[in-house]
């Protein structure tokens, strides 16, 4: 468990009542200090840097993938599962009251496809229970609420640099700590992650390449399929780890960032802000042209400026919707599928998730589809999908 000491910290950093709070600008310099191998390696260090600890408790939201459970995991303590708010795929400040026990630790708030969570209620019920909030900024860096950057409300943010994310790099992962405390924590601990072999670094160089080659929206399913046979054969890294037995943490949890995949992060960052400006475009393409019946965006607040990274949509029959989408050749990803991507049946509760446990995440897993908005799409691939979901 948590010592007392670690406790006291972890409610401070809730508060902002240890030391200063940093306000770091969420940049290219903060992005590329700390850099692990994957973000969820870099999730793991945060909750180690908040005294997170074995037997303890981590407040998730359902509809998420496996990689956030398998940080909280790695640490031997066990992640508590909230639902979704309805009509939005990101957590319910309600059922968090309901989740939140004696043994949380830490909230870890999601902003899912870069539409941001309600940080304003979500931080409000971690501050009345003395927790403090981490970020996940998988799918985004530079969407903002109130015209401040998702990254910067909690203790701490974590980032995610694989295929379809905001900096692609192949695989890899950042921490940017708001506060001072947690800060110094991390930077203490960052001497225990050791960089991959170079033939680990070679591989994942190789497989970035081949996906900057091989993937455009209209060859996704060639190169999905491609890549799903890939790993099944053992040839390369998938994005998943198995988690169907209770074992010590995988290896990945060892490692920080190679320096050939940081040098590809120095230059996917330094593209981040023509790229977030074809994102926000893209996404708007698609948000105002697709207009078919059974087809449903989510919700904007005028007080939010999302970034997709993939931009979503609710449909109806979506085993149909993608079948069509792959004759079409259009880019549909599935994700997530299930409250835990991409696990099903008896494997979701290996991972602590119990089936009906979060009734809105599972009824959005069995509607949700979504775009791409990268550097890729353009006016023909845009057309494409729209014309496929209207026609």
């Amino acid at each position: 468990m948590s010592t007392s000491r670690d406790a006291t910290a972890a409610a401070s950093l809730a508060t902002d009542a240890i030391g200063q709070r940093l306000e770091p600008p969420v940049d290219a310099t903060a992005l590329a200090r700390l850099t692990y191998f994957r973000g969820r390696v870099a999730l793991e260090a945060i909750l180690r840097g908040l005294g997170v600890s074995a037997g303890d408790e981590v407040a998730i939201q359902a509809f998420t993938c496996i990689a956030v459970p398998e940080a909280v995991r790695a640490l031997g303590a066990r992640a508590r599962y909230v639902d979704v708010e309805e009509g939005s795929p990101n957590m319910d400040p309600g059922d968090l009251v309901r989740k939140i026990n004696e043994r949380t630790r830490a909230v870890v708030i999601q902003h899912t496809f870069g539409l941001p969570a309600n940080v304003s209620s979500l931080g409000g019920v971690a501050k009345e229970h003395g927790l403090p909030v981490v970020e996940d900024c998988a799918h985004t860096i530079a969407s903002r609420v109130d015209g401040r950057q998702v990254g910067s409300f909690g203790a701490a943010a974590f980032y995610s640099y694989e295929a379809s994310k905001p900096a692609f790099v192949g695989i890899g992962g950042s921490a940017v700590a708001n506060d001072v405390v947690l800060a110094a924590a991390l930077d203490a601990d960052y001497s225990r992650y050791e960089p991959p072999s170079a033939a680990v670094q070679l591989q994942l160089a190789t497989m970035f390449l081949a996906h900057k080659a091989a993937y455009r929206p209209s060859t996704y399913w060639t190169v999905r399929s491609l890549f799903r046979s890939l790993v099944s054969a053992g040839l390369i890294r998938g994005n998943y780890n198995d988690m169907s037995e209770p074992s010590a943490p995988g290896p990945d949890f060892t490692r920080r960032m190679g320096a050939i995949q940081a040098r590809l992060l120095h230059r996917a960052l330094a593209l981040l802000d023509s790229q977030t400006a074809h994102r926000r475009w893209v996404g708007e393409e698609y948000r105002t042209r697709i207009r078919a019946r059974g087809v449903a965006h989510f919700p904007v607040s005028r007080n939010v400026d999302p970034v997709f990274g993939r931009y979503p949509v609710l449909v109806g029959d979506k085993s149909a919707v993608l079948d069509g989408a792959r004759e079409a050749r259009v880019e549909l990803a599935d994700f997530y599928a299930t409250p835990v991507h991409p696990l099903k049946g008896e494997k979701l509760r290996q991972v602590g998730y119990e089936p009906g446990s979060c009734p809105n995440a599972e009824a959005l897993s069995a509607r949700i589809v979504s775009l791409p908005t990268g550097p890729q799409v353009d006016r023909t691939q845009i057309q494409r999908a729209v014309d496929f979901f209207n026609g």
